[in-house]
């Protein structure tokens, strides 16, 4: 099965790219024995994150285009308009998009992988900038038709499938793999740190966390905690608030940002962490409280659908809207003995949830289905 990989969203950040690498690897890993073929087509930035499989692999080609930069408009209508000359010279058996839309008029069998539900959290579209909220509107839009246009949908929760609305076509809700991260070698942080692990985000509520821990260092000066933030800078304007928060609270050299890390040192530093914290109001999956879980690291987290589908009840959970009830949970993890009961407790929950091997056997099994239909598809609607 020759398969084709629409891989020309943002890759060097975020969930997509996570989900891809690990998508790849196990595929390839089996692609001796089912003789599959991979074309992967992206962007030079995303190239640099998938040369090294490209390059170690017989059976994964790399088609490289430069596409109009960051723009999200730009981006869209490349890709639902020159992006289609491409598809009808390479003609991959299927099409696998995973990042959330298709070419719309594409005449190849397509499998959409469904991971965004921002543009359907009403709460964040309603505080979002006026710009922003744009993007969000745009790829609410082109999520609803690339569902409804694509031959296969594939969720990795059902809340997402429940926002669209779909009837057909057939839709299925495949979960993400629970794998623990791999770990950097190097020496670990000299004191005592709870982890953020996100992208710079409005809707993530790393203003209220900082409030949060400020009060928890001013509850007690001799904590000699940090808050560390682990992620790419998505909205340079929010991250700069949350600077200027942590310099009017007096902590800013208690608050330390790492920017975007390669996956195995975000590994390192949750190892090290004394636990996780997480406090969005809008997530589709949520990897950091998986790989936390896997990790047995305790998490403290915002009380909302996402988590408690990830984490059941094995996490201590929070307003995420509310910097006192934040601080009041944060300060339960001052107790050693309760966050061996986390850890522990995450760990087994952990392995309740499949691993990449089982999700990516899963999702091939989906796109054969897809492969065998006619390549004109106009033909046959």
């Amino acid at each position: 099965m020759h398969i084709g990989i629409d891989a020309l969203f943002r890759l060097p950040e975020g969930g997509g790219r996570t989900v891809l690498r690990e998508l790849l690897r196990a595929w390839l890993a089996e692609a001796k024995g089912t003789g599959d073929t991979f074309s992967v087509f992206t962007t030079p930035e995303g190239a640099a994150v998938l040369r090294e499989m490209a390059d170690g692999s017989p059976t994964l080609n790399l088609h490289v285009f430069s596409t109009p930069g960051r723009s999200t408009l730009l981006r869209l209508i490349w890709e639902q308009t020159i992006f289609l000359r491409v598809l009808s010279h390479v003609r991959p058996d299927v099409l696998f998009c995973p990042g959330n839309a298709i070419p719309l008029r594409t005449q190849i069998p397509t499998v959409v992988l469904l991971h965004n539900a921002l543009p359907f959290c009403q709460p964040n579209r309603a505080n979002a900038s006026p710009l922003f909220a744009f993007r969000l509107h745009l790829i609410g839009w082109l999520m609803r038709k690339s569902a409804v246009r694509a031959d296969a949908v594939i969720s990795v929760s059902a809340a997402i499938l429940d926002a669209l609305h779909l009837a057909a076509p057939p839709a299925r809700v495949i979960g993400l793999g629970v794998e623990p991260l791999p770990i950097a070698v190097h020496e670990p942080l000299p004191f005592p740190y709870l982890l953020y692990v996100s992208g710079i985000w409005p809707y993530k509520n790393m203003r209220e966390v900082i409030a949060a821990f400020a009060r928890l260092l001013n509850d007690d000066p001799t904590l000699e905690w940090r808050l560390v933030f682990a992620g790419g800078i998505f909205d340079q304007g929010y991250f700069d608030d949350l600077q200027r928060l942590a310099a009017k609270l007096g902590i800013a050299e208690r608050v330390i940002f790492t920017g975007a890390l390669p996956r195995a040192e975000v590994g390192a530093l949750l190892a090290g962490a004394l636990a996780l914290v997480h406090a969005s109001t809008c997530e589709s999956f949520g990897l950091p409280l998986v790989e936390a879980l896997a990790a047995g690291i305790p998490i403290a987290c915002s009380d909302a659908p996402f988590a408690h589908t990830i984490v059941g009840g094995d996490a201590l959970f929070f307003d995420p809207s509310d910097p006192t009830g934040i601080a009041a949970q944060l300060t339960r993890l001052r107790d050693p003995a309760l966050r061996r009961q986390l850890g522990a407790a995450g760990i087994a929950r952990a392995a309740t949830f499949g691993d990449w091997r089982s999700v990516a056997d899963q999702m091939r099994a989906v796109l054969a289905e897809i492969a065998v239909l006619p390549q004109n598809k106009s033909a046959t609607q």
